[in-house]
């Protein structure tokens, strides 16, 4: 199956597939790239310190309760995966896939935000990964244009 563009020129599903792969590829490359500056820089002295102070307040409550409350949520986990498949049984399933994880700490928004932020989107605003795949999808798009220019171009 393929996709025609506007132009006529038609793109084959493979290409748009072979092309987002390599955009996706290109995008978490990058971002293992980052990975050991994000770690000095909000693991090691002294991010570490910034981190860490997230915890004051609140956390200090949260913390012990969400170590208090793992063995109910992995027995609740535990639960659900042995009464996945019983259709008499879908109402436990439910009511265990109901039960929280836990509290969410401030620390744990904070490095998610930051993963967000700087690991994922390399510190600018919207979706990364989509850049590159709009990148990779205008290559593929601007080379079958260029193929048809030449093609036309060629006397019949």
């Amino acid at each position: 199956m393929s996709t025609a563009t506007s132009s006529g020129q038609d793109i084959s599903e493979a290409e748009i597939e072979q092309a987002t792969r390599s955009a996706i590829e290109r995008y978490f490359d990058d971002c293992r790239g980052r990975i050991p500056t994000f770690i000095d820089r909000h693991f090691h002295y002294p991010g570490a310190i910034e981190t860490n102070r997230q915890a004051i307040g609140w956390d200090m409550m949260r913390a012990p309760i969400n170590l208090l409350w793992a063995p109910v949520y992995a027995l609740a986990c535990l639960v659900k995966f042995l009464v996945r498949k019983r259709a008499r049984l879908k109402w436990l399933y439910r009511l265990m896939d109901s039960v929280p994880a836990g509290f969410t700490t401030r620390v744990q928004q904070h490095i998610s935000t930051l993963i967000q932020v700087e690991l994922l989107n390399n510190g600018r605003p919207g979706l990364l990964l989509e850049d590159y795949l709009v990148e990779a999808l205008e290559v593929v798009y601007a080379r079958h244009i260029q193929e048809r220019s030449i093609t036309n171009a060629l006397p019949d």
